[in-house]
């Protein structure tokens, strides 16, 4: 008898995990992406539902009640890939409240079309204080800068989450590509390790202030390309 116990025991224990382990998905949204021949598409509203000009997509969003499409990364370009998935043909779509129910029949259906890469659902992620990576211990960078004590900056289990202006990020990479359209208005430029023979180049500081912002350095690079 005691076996079956300790037998019940375990089985629980280990549904338990699994259930624990199982992703929180978006119940109003899902993905889909667009295989790398077509172009992306151009979304615009046609008696208030979702267009992009494609009669069979088109007809799927009547048919399926969603109610609205937007790119999943909106500033996602051309060189923004990976293989054939393209981060400017991956698109978010929402589903009408009244049909949540028929999420998974809505991804069945897309993915259908011949000219669908992919469909799934989307995965809602959140940040935890305590790392979930069961290789964080071999991870010895993270301790050498000391990421845990910058993360005690943000109550993250009650959900506050990093977002003050007033808080400088640090890049230990061997290089940044800071004119990125998520960096450039954003990151910070380090005027002590700028030549001062920079500054004599004509037309690298417009403003004359003496500063070189990202967005300046940018400027220059591509107008003088």
């Amino acid at each position: 008898m005691n076996h079956y116990k300790i037998f019940l025991i375990f089985s629980f224990t280990i549904i338990n995990v699994a259930i624990g382990s199982v992703p929180e998905l978006s119940p109003n949204t899902f993905l889909f992406c667009l295989k790398p021949e077509l172009q992306p598409l151009t979304i615009s509203l046609n008696r208030g539902k979702p267009s992009v000009g494609m009669a069979a997509l088109d007809d799927y969003f009547q048919t399926h009640d969603i109610v609205r499409i937007e790119p999943w990364i909106k500033h996602a370009t051309e060189i923004d890939r990976d293989g054939d998935i393209y981060l400017n043909r991956i698109y978010r779509v929402y589903i009408d409240e009244n049909s949540l129910g028929r999420t998974d029949q809505s991804i069945s259906s897309i993915q259908d079309f011949p000219f669908i890469l992919y469909a799934e659902p989307e995965y809602i992620r959140k940040p935890y204080y305590k790392p979930n990576d069961p290789s964080y211990s071999s991870q010895c960078s993270l301790e050498a800068v000391k990421t845990d004590i910058a993360w005690d900056y943000w109550d993250i289990e009650n959900g506050e989450i990093p977002g003050d202006k007033n808080i400088l990020l640090a890049s230990v990479d061997t290089g940044v590509d800071y004119t990125h359209p998520d960096l450039i208005e954003n990151i910070w430029v380090n005027q002590g390790e700028i030549l001062e023979w920079v500054f004599e180049i004509e037309g690298i500081d417009p403003n004359g202030d003496g500063l070189l912002s990202a967005g300046e350095i940018s400027n220059f690079i591509l107008t003088d390309l």
